[in-house]
């Protein structure tokens, strides 16, 4: 028990860049922050104790409207797609395997 133990865990600040489709603004980012910790797990070889975003920049964004008038109806469809593209950084501790 006189043995010195090191620490098993590691830190590093990550930065991670997604882009997703949805119907609005809140929609898209959704999505991103959804597929955040499955990015983050893919590019990580070892066991994620914490991960905290540090900051987010949201690099291109656009929105686009159009009309949807299908032949035989009545009433025209408003379609709605949003974009965005955005570059978080994280803090990642973790467990490396």
């Amino acid at each position: 028990m006189s043995e010195a133990k090191r620490s098993s865990l590691e830190c590093k600040e990550q930065e991670i860049v997604l882009e997703a489709y949805g119907k609005d603004k809140t929609d898209a980012l959704g999505k991103i922050f959804g597929s955040l910790k499955k990015q983050v797990y893919k590019e990580t070889e070892g066991l994620i104790i914490h991960m905290e975003p540090l900051d987010v920049f949201i690099l291109e964004e656009s929105e686009k409207k159009a009309v949807d008038k299908a032949i035989g109806l009545i009433k025209p469809k408003q379609i709605q797609n949003y974009y965005a593209k955005v570059k978080i950084i994280i803090c990642l501790k973790y467990i490396p395997l």
